[in-house]
């Protein structure tokens, strides 16, 4: 008799522990009555693991079809990012931050870079024990895009980054998947009606509060809120329905461009940077190899969207990517026996 209850009573506890699996696909959503959407599977894991409301936001959309650079991705829209779902990739990569940050240099500067003099010499400028500004124990400078990162917004970037290695630490590979390179200088800027220090990366604008006690001095500026486009509220984490972004036309605008890329070459075309819609060409019947000498062309270059990078082509293939473009901007071309390389001239005539 004792041996069948404890049979039984080994049954009901398993019966007990056992998990009841629709309970746990309903409660898969995380929903947040601030907005009113939710988030679940692979977005809300990622949306954990990676730093939450701090670094993400509240989600602001659903988890929908969007036409992201003339293609599609599911992607959901939060208060400072976006997160788009790339199942061609193997994880962790089969989650990517949208370059927010890029959108917000174009508001500002008109370009992905702040290729521009900044008001502090890093070279020679000192903190008050008398060290450089430079030192890599306050500053790290990033060549690729021409940016030092100093202080707070260093530290921040330094101690937050993607769960890459599962390792405890924060490594430069993490910081960099997480927020990207610097694109702009620290710089003054109304947030919310007050003048803060903030600084722009290609994902996140950091942003420096004084007035708040640690560790919120630095957070991450709304960036999701400022360029993505918002979605009705309700707490659906899917749909069918395709988010399509019709290219509109911004501005034309007048660009000299300089060729040093031999005679060889016949044929020059421009597109809006990743969008392969090629115009503005010159071929042989304007003879560029005349452009050996340093001829100047002048081009009337219309802008869509405010993007103001272009790929640029010659002879059918693509030489120069992502160049910066602005108006009345000198931009010299050419090669020396090796790697492309651009030059710009600013406030040309």
């Amino acid at each position: 008799m004792y041996k069948s209850l404890a049979i039984v009573f080994a049954v009901l506890c398993a019966m007990i522990l056992i998990p009841n699996t629709s309970t746990q696909a309903a409660s898969s959503d995380r929903c947040f009555a601030e907005t009113g959407f939710c988030i679940s599977g692979r977005i809300r894991s990622y949306w954990e693991l990676n730093g939450g409301l701090p670094v993400f936001g509240f989600p602001t959309s659903n988890l929908q079809s969007m036409n992201i650079e003339g293609k599609t991705f599911m992607a959901q829209n939060f208060e400072r990012n976006r997160l788009e779902l790339h199942p061609e990739n193997n994880p962790p990569y089969d989650v990517l931050i949208g370059r927010v940050g890029a959108l917000n240099m174009m508001q500002v500067f008109g370009a992905e870079t702040s290729d521009v003099t900044e008001k502090v010499d890093y070279n020679t400028a000192k903190y008050d024990d008398g060290s450089l500004l430079k030192d890599s124990k306050y500053c790290k400078w990033f060549n690729e895009t021409r940016q030092f990162v100093c202080g707070p917004f260093l530290y921040y970037w330094q101690t937050h980054g993607l769960q890459l290695d599962g390792k405890k630490s924060v490594s430069e590979a993490e910081s960099l998947a997480l927020f990207g390179l610097p694109l702009s200088y620290t710089m003054s800027r109304d947030v919310d009606g007050k003048k803060i220090i903030v600084q722009i990366f290609e994902r996140a604008r950091f942003e420096y509060h004084a007035d708040k006690p640690e560790p919120y001095k630095v957070l991450l500026g709304l960036l999701g809120n400022e360029f993505l486009a918002p979605s009705g509220g309700n707490n659906t984490t899917t749909t069918n329905t395709a988010t399509t972004t019709t290219a509109v036309k911004t501005g034309t605008i007048t660009v000299y461009v300089q060729f040093n890329i031999g005679a060889v070459a016949t044929k020059f075309e421009i597109s809006p940077a990743g969008k392969n819609q090629w115009t503005y060409y010159v071929d042989e019947n304007q003879n560029i190899a005349q452009a050996q000498s340093g001829t100047i062309w002048i081009y009337p270059v219309d802008i869509y969207d405010n993007n103001y990078t272009v790929d640029i082509r010659v002879n059918s293939a693509v030489v120069w990517q992502n160049v910066i473009i602005k108006d009345k901007r000198l931009v010299i071309l050419g090669y020396n026996t090796g790697p492309y390389v651009v030059s710009y001239q600013d406030n040309f005539r």
